[in-house]
């Protein structure tokens, strides 16, 4: 895959994936300063560079926004397993189809300790590079899950001992008083129609986000980052 940008590529080289890239191409005629910390900096972690023309790089990565520098990068998911074995905090995604969305509930999962990225592989976008720019590199801190069914997930989750907080416009609790162990995973579903039935039936809880109702409603990104906000401060007061 290739991924661009300046901060995507410095949060790559801060993290665990740094072992993942094939090369990183940066501008040869660039005159920005935080591209050539940038180039330092990857030259110092040990990585395979090449520089390039921008004409040439517009044409690998089929974008004019890459900033002076793209990157071939070996996506990879990660087990089920090792999210639950690790104790990580969930962010679930049940038909999110707009990657800005996706983009932007991972950026805040990051910062409110959510590091395990659920993805059912039907009815979902694709962590893609678009994704990877709207978070700014914030999925190189995640540990993205693509699983074929999120409702037995959600089961093996319970199993676990974690609690399923599942967010509906329509629930009778609001998120505050949603009861949780140490272990949660937040289900946030799709722009349009919210979570499906039969999802809603396996989670723990369904909460709503108290609002003014002026407008339809939150985004499925502000949603889950309140949601995820919330369970962050729980926790933190234990």
């Amino acid at each position: 895959m290739i991924i661009y940008g300046i901060n995507v590529v410095d949060e790559l080289l801060r993290s665990e994936y740094i072992k993942d890239v094939n090369e990183i191409i940066f501008d040869k005629e660039s005159k920005n300063k935080r591209l050539d910390e940038l180039l330092e900096k990857a030259k110092g972690v040990g990585v395979k560079i090449r520089t390039l023309d921008k004409r040439s790089i517009e044409n690998i990565s089929k974008t004019t926004h890459h900033q002076g520098v793209i990157c071939d990068i070996r996506l990879k998911y990660f087990d089920l397993e090792y999210l639950v074995d690790n104790g990580f905090n969930v962010l679930l995604c049940d038909s999110i189809q707009d990657p800005n969305n996706l983009g932007a509930m991972i950026r805040s999962a990051v910062l409110f300790n959510f590091y395990g990225i659920v993805i059912p592989k039907d009815r979902n976008t694709e962590i893609t590079s678009s994704v990877i720019k709207v978070s700014s590199g914030a999925i190189f801190h995640t540990y993205p899950c693509r699983v074929v069914n999120l409702n037995r997930t959600i089961e093996i989750l319970k199993e676990s001992n974690y609690t399923i907080i599942g967010l509906d416009a329509n629930a009778t609790i609001e998120m505050t008083q949603a009861k949780h162990g140490d272990k949660v995973g937040i289900v946030i579903g799709s722009e349009g129609e919210g979570l499906r039935k039969l999802t809603k039936e396996k989670c723990d809880h369904l909460v709503k986000i108290p609002t003014t109702n002026k407008i339809d409603s939150l985004n499925a990104s502000s949603a889950a980052t309140i949601a995820m906000y919330q369970v962050f401060i729980n926790l933190r007061k234990k």
